[in-house]
């Protein structure tokens, strides 16, 4: 294993995806390939649109063909989606019901002197601060999958239609990213 992989091993463990995916691995992986699927047809519905708005361009008509297909993207990227958030309320579940097994079993162990010095509204609002981090982990996992997912089929779709777009374009990101302030 590579340092860079290591790194991102380590920091997977310790994140808080790395939390939602610990305790439940079918729901996790399940998350992961309905994300990956919604992102396709997402993509795929993109250069549906972009292949008919060219044909059109051409003088050609749309045919009823072509928007059945689009129609039908569009239902499966909107259950895939649907089963994808889903899965991540599922899995925001179990993780915050094993959080809050694991914590009150540390409460019992623990001198509560000292936790109550800090005051009940204290402990109260970093805990619901804590468990909203927790619970919005999962939404977030599933849309910047997609999200990913989307990008690399358009920029798939860019290399296949115009090579030297296609460079021009991760040159331009490339820059960009390298950027600290950007």
């Amino acid at each position: 294993m590579s340092v860079r992989q290591g790194a991102w091993a380590s920091w997977m463990r310790e994140s808080i995806f790395g939390l939602l995916l610990r305790d439940s691995k079918a729901e996790g992986t399940a998350l992961l390939l309905l994300s990956l699927l919604s992102g396709t047809l997402h993509g795929a519905t993109i250069l549906l649109v972009a292949h008919s708005a060219e044909a059109l361009q051409e003088g050609n008509q749309g045919d009823l063909a072509g928007f059945a297909l689009f129609c039908a993207l569009l239902v499966l990227f909107g259950g895939a989606t649907h089963l994808a958030l889903q899965h991540g309320v599922r899995l925001t579940e179990q993780t915050t019901t094993q959080l809050v097994a694991r914590l009150a079993a540390a409460i019992r162990h623990t001198e509560l002197r000292e936790h109550e010095l800090l005051g009940r509204e204290r402990i109260y609002a970093n805990l619901t601060r804590d468990i909203k981090v927790v619970s919005n982990a999962a939404m977030l996992a599933v849309h910047a999958l997609q999200s990913v997912t989307v990008i690399l089929v358009v920029v798939g779709y860019l290399w296949v239609v115009s090579p030297p777009g296609f460079l021009l374009v991760v040159t331009i990101y490339s820059v960009a990213v390298g950027q600290p302030d950007f």
